[in-house]
This record gives C-alpha cells, sequence and structure tokens, in this order.
C-alpha cells in the first residue's frame, strides 16, 4: 500500500493510541498548561492539517492521490449531533449553577467541548477512511504492533515491580508524564489491604484502561491476515495481559463479548440447521454458556484463588474501589435531578460533587472527581436531550450491525467481514465504560470509527449510488 504524507502521520496515530499517559507538553516544558496533549493527538492533528493543506492546494486537480471520501449523511449526524447536544448543555450553567464563578464554569464547558470535538476526529478519521482490504491491513498491523508493544511494556513493569531498576523509574516518569490522565493503581487491593501483587497498566498508567484498550483490540484477531501462530500467539500474550490488569470492569467487558461471539455463532448454527435436527445446535448454547464459568475456575486455581477474591469484592459494601464509584454515581444522579432536560453542562460534575455527595464520599475521590460510569456522565453533563441521542446512536448501530451479521445467514457469506469483530470491541468497551468515565481515550473513538468503517465499507449504510470513499 502506498502512502502519501497524511497517512504516515495517522499511521503514527495508531501506532501510539495506548500512549495516553504521555503529555508532551508537560514532558517538553515541565509545566502543566491543562491541555493533557497525547502524541496520538498531535500525530492526528498533522494528518488533518497536512490533509486539509493538499485538499486547498488540489481543490481542482484530478490527482488520484488526494483523499475525496463521499460522506454518508448518517455520520454527519452522528458527528454534528453530538457536538450540538453537549453545546446545548451549556444551558445548564444557567438552569443549575453551582458555586464555581460562572467565568471558571464557562472555561471548563468550552474546554471539554474542545476535548469531545478531538475524539470526534479520532471516530471521523478511521470512520471514513478506513476503506478495502489494504488499508483495513494497514490500520490492524498498526494497531496490533501497539497491543505488542504493551505486552513487551507489561513485562517490564513485572520484573520492576519485584526489581525495582532506575532506568525503568526513568522510563513510567515519561509514561506518566500527562497530569490528566491519572496515575496509581499499581498494587492490587483486596480484602481492604494493598496487597503486594502488581497490576500491569502498559503506557496506559491505569489498569482499567489498558484493558479497554485490550478490548478494542483483540477481536480483530479473528480477522488479521497473518500467521495462525502469530495470531494465537498474540491472543494468548493478551489475554494474559488483560487478566494481570486485575481490572473488574475489563473482565466483564470481555465476558460480554465471549458470550455474544458465541451466541452468534450459535445462532449461525442454528439458521442453517432450521429444518433438521436443531438439538445439537441448541446444546451448544449450553455448553458455551457453560464453558466460560469452567475455563475461569482454571483460571483460578492456578491462582491460587486470587481471581475469584478480586471478583467477590465487588459485592463488597466496605471495599473502597466500590465505594468511590457508588458515591460518585449517586452524586452525578442527584446532579441529573437538578436539571433534568440538559443537564448541569459538560464537564461541571466536579463543580457539583462536593454538594451532593455523601460527607464520607469526600474521601473517596482523587482532586477531580469523575462519574465513574461514562453513560450516567452524559446524562448528568447532557440531561435527557444528550442520553437520547448517544441511545439514538447505539440503537442505529446495532439495527445496521445485526442487518449485516444476522443477513449473513440467508445471503451467504458476510459482505464485509470486519463488521463482527468491529462490533465485538464496541461491545466490550462500553461494557466497562460502565465503571469508569474517563472519555478522552483516543482507542475507544478509533473502534467505533472502525465499526462505522466496517459498516460503510459493506455498502449497508451507503445509498446504490454510492461506492467505495477514498481516493
Amino acid at each position: 500500500m502506498r502512502m502519501n504524507l497524511p497517512e504516515m502521520f495517522y499511521g503514527g496515530s495508531l501506532l501510539t493510541l495506548p500512549w495516553v499517559g504521555v503529555g508532551l507538553v508537560h514532558f517538553l516544558s515541565g509545566k502543566d498548561l491543562g491541555s493533557g496533549l497525547q502524541p496520538s493527538w498531535a500525530f492526528l492533528a498533522i494528518a488533518i492539517l497536512v490533509a486539509s493543506l493538499r485538499i486547498a492546494v488540489f481543490a481542482n486537480s484530478d490527482r488520484k492521490s488526494l483523499w475525496r471520501p463521499k460522506v454518508p449523511l448518517s455520520f454527519l449526524v452522528i458527528f454534528f449531533g453530538s457536538l450540538l447536544v453537549v453545546l446545548l448543555s451549556g444551558f445548564g450553567l444557567l438552569v443549575a449553577p453551582s458555586l464555581e464563578p460562572l467565568s471558571s464554569a464557562w472555561w471548563r464547558w468550552g474546554r471539554q467541548i474542545i476535548q469531545l470535538l478531538i475524539m470526534l476526529f479520532f471516530l471521523a478519521w478511521p470512520g471514513l477512511w478506513t476503506r478495502g482490504p489494504d488499508r483495513w491491513r494497514f490500520t490492524l498491523d498498526l494497531l496490533f504492533l501497539g497491543v505488542l508493544g504493551q505486552v513487551i511494556y507489561g513485562v517490564f513493569q513485572e520484573f520492576n515491580f519485584y526489581h525495582p531498576q532506575v532506568w525503568f523509574f526513568q522510563l513510567e516518569h515519561f509514561f506518566t508524564s500527562n497530569p490528566s490522565i491519572l496515575s496509581g493503581s499499581n498494587k492490587l487491593y483486596l480484602n481492604n489491604v494493598l496487597q503486594e501483587i502488581p497490576r500491569l497498566r502498559g503506557t496506559m498508567c491505569e489498569p482499567l484502561y489498558l484493558g479497554n484498550f485490550l478490548l478494542m483490540a483483540w477481536p480483530f484477531l479473528l480477522v488479521w491476515r497473518r500467521p495462525m501462530p502469530l495470531r494465537l500467539g498474540l491472543g494468548f500474550v493478551s489475554a494474559l495481559l488483560l487478566v494481570l490488569t486485575w481490572s473488574r470492569g475489563a473482565w466483564l467487558g470481555a465476558l460480554g463479548q465471549l458470550l455474544g461471539l458465541g451466541l452468534f455463532l450459535i445462532y449461525l448454527k442454528m439458521r442453517e440447521q432450521q429444518g433438521g435436527n436443531q438439538w445439537s445446535a441448541k446444546s451448544r448454547v449450553l455448553g458455551s454458556v457453560l464453558a466460560i464459568p469452567l475455563f475461569f475456575l482454571l483460571v483460578n486455581y492456578f491462582a491460587n484463588g486470587i481471581l475469584l477474591q478480586r471478583l467477590m469484592a465487588s459485592f463488597n459494601n466496605q471495599d473502597w474501589s466500590n465505594l468511590t464509584r457508588l458515591y460518585s454515581m449517586k452524586a452525578a444522579w442527584l446532579a441529573f435531578l437538578q436539571s433534568p432536560l440538559v443537564g448541569v453542562g459538560w464537564g461541571q460534575f466536579a463543580f457539583h460533587f462536593p454538594l451532593l455527595v455523601d460527607p464520607m464520599g469526600m474521601q473517596s475521590q482523587f482532586t477531580w472527581p469523575v462519574v465513574n460510569n461514562f453513560p450516567l456522565q452524559i446524562l448528568c453533563e447532557a440531561g435527557l436531550v444528550g442520553a437520547l441521542f448517544f441511545i439514538g446512536i447505539f440503537i442505529f448501530l446495532i439495527r445496521k450491525s445485526w442487518q449485516h451479521l444476522g443477513g449473513a445467514v440467508v445471503q451467504g457469506p458476510p459482505k464485509h467481514p470486519m463488521v463482527l469483530p468491529a462490533a465485538l470491541g464496541v461491545v466490550g468497551v462500553w461494557i466497562q465504560l460502565m465503571t469508569f468515565s474517563q472519555y478522552n481515550l483516543p482507542h475507544i473513538w478509533v473502534g467505533l470509527g472502525l465499526l462505522l468503517a466496517a459498516l460503510f465499507d459493506s455498502h449497508q449504510l451507503e445509498s446504490p449510488s454510492e461506492k467505495e470513499a477514498g481516493p
């Protein structure tokens, strides 16, 4: 595949998706200017700038290397509709003011809208650009190079935990230089004690963020056009890395993915067997459902029971990792009730938190409180208008994905093999987003963009006259 300059910078953005802990401005200047500029942000910004200059210079040219994608109407609705609902949330600053001076509230609101706009560009580029097998192969190759980098860095973290090295401490200083990404959770918290067991977090500062990135990436191993031993090997070490994040939310997301994949494959088999003996297909459903807990029990046995203890801690009402989320979610719900229609304003939750949280909850947060549930954050900060819009987006994606996947049963092989893994990635990521709300992780939006790309590429969302977009 021949690449032009914008595509090369976009490749750099894909490769550095997991480098969210790197704050370029803070690292280079030593000052926190509040920008939280991640390497992938910088690469994508340069790609967009160069592509815009090329379009401006060659607007009347027939050069085939110029990227001129046809933009489906549905994509425009998603992109600009998302911006519109958070702009409408600005009325919440007037309807439900906080104790923060209005000037500070407006400043925070504006910065958060800019941050959301940046994330929407991470949805837009893969959603509009990723067309044809060459571009998909390019995308997946770089995505899995990023995964491999996290595996290697995780090995160093495991070794350094038990044998601290000065050189690794300096390396960690670079990969945790972004003040807008919380850095912590380097030990497993269990039975109200920090155990001498490392939580691997890669270059993403927080283990749950690393788990979320792996959830987005691993399903594409099903269709990655590379040798099977490489795919199996990378799948195994990625699964092991996911376990060693000790993130219960990530485990839950992976469980949802595996159940979804298993049930879909069984559904296909049952449809193939219509008119014949369907009991064998139904028995596979039962077998798949039972296989997951059996596998879990096997892994738990070799982990000396710690895996099960970690999961059971989810029901402990004295566990601070649980109370942190419960206190913040309760405060977010109370904030929503103050302005149900348009919310309290995008990015405003922290200004309302001290007045709404239970007194004990004041000890449960870091310096900047977060909702710890992204769908609830949308409801809290953008109100019913924002929540209904984003629910509409997901209903749209579910319906179109099912039309594609379900239609494969009667129409032959799927028109585009990437729809299933992209949909599984989105499912896993958004299940885990029920347990955290840091939305400025670009891989979240790249995953959504790749699902749109797969659907657009299969012509499921395009009119019959629209053909493959791209140069």
